[in-house]
Order: structure tokens, then sequence, then C-alpha cells
């Protein structure tokens, strides 16, 4: 099959992979940090040459919170592929503002809809679980009825600090990052994040605040998405519900996006497997473990992160407003 690897939307450059189904769930990420291509080539795209996808199931997440870990639970050879974090269409949230200004090769609708039929070309049910980059272009997913079903996976803020402390300096610059990239689709994002967050002169408690403004950001889309009532069947989701119960949390997504039912128990290899790297076993001890080491360091500093969040007003997301229609 052919598969969008790369696109910039703007000039309609893209890089298009041979691949096939079991080279795209055998990669962890679709990403670039992984081959799962047989051969690329280098195309330009003009408005006449889009193609027209139809709207696709998705797996938002707020990041750290078990999403890779459900995508391979749905992934199911034969019924149901599991497309982890495909570039492209990161690309296309990354150009999102300049293709709302008009920027683009085409308008929302027609670019995210040509991303979507190079990356549902399988016999299987296709389920993109995108990076979390991507929640910043929801406003124009709705928008645009690319979204045919959806689930929300997130976590409580208290988990999302530990697991993006735990996850280091890289973890946390990309923390930052997207911080900074989701910002102006709330009314009173920009501001917040370049005054009460910048004056905070300690580094580690300015990136706590950072972090969990960027778990409330997240949190903020999926709720104006679901309140859309665009996305029929749509269900939010936890990680501590997966964590506890993997097989119910499983069947709840599987209804969500009306996926065929193939089987009532998890997949037992995807369960005991590091999600992120199936060849090393999870162990929920040294996870724990981890979990506790980084709150022994950092509990003082999370509280007040967790307090100042409390009485902050991220204002209206403007990106729903601002967002192209079909």
């Amino acid at each position: 099959m052919e598969f969008l690897h790369r696109f910039d939307s703007l000039n309609g450059d893209a890089v298009i992979v041979k691949t096939d189904a079991a080279k795209l769930r055998a990669a962890t990420f679709l990403d670039g940090r992984e081959n799962f291509a047989n051969g690329e080539r280098l195309v330009r795209f003009g408005p006449a040459d889009l193609r027209s996808g139809d709207p696709a199931r998705f797996i938002f997440h707020v990041g750290f919170c078990g999403s890779t870990l459900l995508a391979r639970l749905v992934d199911q050879p034969g019924s149901v592929l599991a497309l982890r974090e495909p570039q492209g269409l990161t690309d296309i949230a990354s150009q999102r503002r300049a293709i709302r200004a008009g920027q683009g090769i085409a308008d929302c609708a027609g670019i995210i809809g040509h991303a979507l039929a190079y990356l549902g070309q399988s016999e299987d049910a296709i389920v993109i679980k995108p990076s979390n980059w991507v929640n910043g272009a929801l406003p124009d997913l709705v928008a645009c009825g690319a979204i045919a079903r959806a689930v929300f996976l997130t976590c409580n803020r208290r988990e999302y600090l530990i697991a993006a402390f735990r996850g280091g300096r890289d973890r946390l610059a990309f923390c930052a990052r997207l911080a900074s990239e989701l910002a102006d689709e709330f009314a009173h994002g920009e501001t917040i994040l370049a005054h009460q967050v910048a004056l905070n002169q300690e580094p580690l408690d300015r990136m706590a605040r950072i972090c969990v403004l960027l778990h409330a950001m997240q949190e903020a889309l999926f709720a104006q998405a679901l309140a859309s009532a665009a996305i029929p069947g749509a269900a939010m989701l936890t990680l501590a519900e997966l964590t506890a119960d993997p097989g119910g949390t499983m069947a709840r997504a599987r209804a969500a996006l009306d996926l065929p039912t193939v089987g009532t128990a998890p997949n037992a290899a995807a369960l005991a497997a590091h999600a992120k790297d199936p060849q090393r076993r999870f162990s929920h001890t040294d996870s724990a473990r981890q979990n506790d080491e980084v709150e022994v360091h950092h509990a003082a500093r999370f509280e007040r992160a967790l307090e100042w969040m409390a009485a902050i007003d991220l204002g209206t997301v403007t990106g729903f407003s601002g967002a192209a229609s079909r």
C-alpha cells in the first residue's frame, strides 16, 4: 500500500512510502523513529491531485496516559489496524494556522481529506492514534467532519505531572513546545503562558506550571469536541480505568469506535509487554517505584502547580469558532 508519511500542505510536497499492514503494525510509532517502508518517493501535490478520504476513527489522548497500550489492544490482525502517530497528520496540525489563513494548497477539509485517503488504504478497519500534537487541530477535524468515531483518553492532573517529570528533560521540553503550540487556541492561553508561567523564576516550578496548563488545555479541547455533538458515540476514558480493567476499557473503546467484535479478552501479549517497546516486559512494580521516586522529589512543587491551575481561567477555545467548515 501507499502511505502518506510527510506532508507539507503549504507547498504540496509529500513523502509517500510503500509499506504493508504488517510493517505498520510492527512499528511502535509512524513518525520516522522507525523504518516501516519498502521504498519511498517524493511527490508534489497540487489542488487537482487531492484525494477525498472518508471520516476516520481516532484515539485522541493527552500524552503519557496509556494510549499506545489502548491502540495495541484494539488492534486485531485481519480485522482492525491501529496506526500509531502518523507523522503526516502531525505535519498538518503544525501548519493549521497557515491553512486556516488560506495559505495551504487547499482548504482544511481538502487537506485533511487527502491525508485520510492515504491513511485509510487497508482491508482492515483503520483506527488512528495521532500524536497529541494533533489535539490543536481538533477544531479543524470537527469542523471538517473528519471524525467518524472517537475515543478521548486522559489521566488525572497529578498523574500527568508525575509522568511528565518521570520522562526527564526530553519529555519536559516536548511539553513546553506543545503548550506554546496550543496556547493560542484559547482566549487567555498566550497571556497565561507569557506572564503567569514565564514570571515564575524557579525553572522546575515553571515547568510544573507548563505541564498542568498543557493538561488543562488538552482536556478543554476534548470537552469542546465532545460538546459539539459532531462525533456519535464518543467516549472519554482514563488511564485509571485502563490500568484497573484493561478488558473492560478495551471493550468500551471498541464500542465507541464501532469496531468489529473479534473477542472479549484483551491481547495477553500486549498487556505483558511494554507498550512502547514490545521486546521488554512491563513491570507494574518498577513503574510504581519510578512514580514514587518522582513524588519524593517533587511533591511540594506539584501541589503548588495544581493550586495555581485551579485558579486559572483559560477562556474560550477560540480555535473552534475559527476552524474551517465543510
